[in-house]
């Protein structure tokens, strides 16, 4: 029985992932250095000191990030939530659920994005970059979310996240995931090596939970979307709650 429900923050709940592309190359055509968007993607998104890894040297890395935070700093307080998110989370609130967040982003940024936004009141708890020593896949900041709310039990989490890091911090940290894979995201990613995860759940939009939660939430029987390829069709792939 599915009782904390963890979010990712980044092209999940809200639709940075252009803010980010966007920061990340001009951050490095700033230091003459130019690369495809899906390598800044795969090296950067969700790596700690990932420009490390695409030719930025470590004299010049705080530098990088300084450059890049105050860039996205700029742009994240108008960035949107996904169609539907604000709906699902109330719906979640109003049948008790303990709504988190797991983020590899500044904690400090999401917080006051949070805040601006007045979503705050639907989160209990951010963790964020500065708050663990090792980012997803890693299951550090799960973990720390477990000791927050002091439960241990693994059946009562549900890790939910656009990307293969997510979905693999929750599977090492043994809880419950689904994947988010709207048709934006899967442009510059693998979408066969996320489907290939085995989430419990897979959906493109929030709508797709939005009119499950408002019709049927009473049974919480989760859909998916049946195997990306034949789009649209939802299909049950799990009980959680009885």
């Amino acid at each position: 029985m599915v009782k904390y429900i963890i979010f990712d923050f980044d092209g999940t709940l809200i639709n940075t992932r252009p803010i980010w592309l966007k920061g990340f190359k001009e951050v490095f055509s700033y230091y003459g250095i130019y690369h495809k968007d899906s390598e800044i993607i795969e090296k950067c998104f969700g790596v700690r000191y990932g420009a490390l890894n695409l030719g930025i040297k470590q004299e010049n890395i705080d530098d990088f990030y300084r450059k890049l935070n105050k860039l996205v700093k700029e742009k994240l307080e108008k960035a949107p939530l996904f169609k539907g998110v604000k709906k699902v989370l109330n719906i979640l609130l109003s049948k008790g659920f303990k709504l988190c967040i797991c983020t590899s982003s500044k904690g400090a940024l999401v917080k006051e994005y949070l805040s601006r936004n007045n979503l705050d009141k639907y989160f209990n708890y951010v963790v964020g970059f500065e708050d663990v020593k090792k980012l997803k896949p890693d299951p550090e900041g799960i973990y720390k979310i477990m000791e927050f709310y002091g439960d241990k039990d693994t059946d009562k989490y549900l890790m939910v996240g656009n990307s293969a890091k997510d979905i693999l911090a929750g599977k090492n940290a043994g809880v419950k995931t689904a994947l988010f894979l709207p048709n934006d995201h899967t442009n510059n990613s693998n979408k066969q090596n996320l489907l290939d995860l085995n989430t419990n759940i897979v959906f493109k939009s929030w709508e797709d939970l939005v009119n499950y939660f408002g019709e049927k939430y009473s049974n919480w029987v989760l859909y998916s979307i049946c195997r990306y390829a034949q789009l649209a069709k939802l299909i049950i792939v799990k009980q959680f709650i009885d």
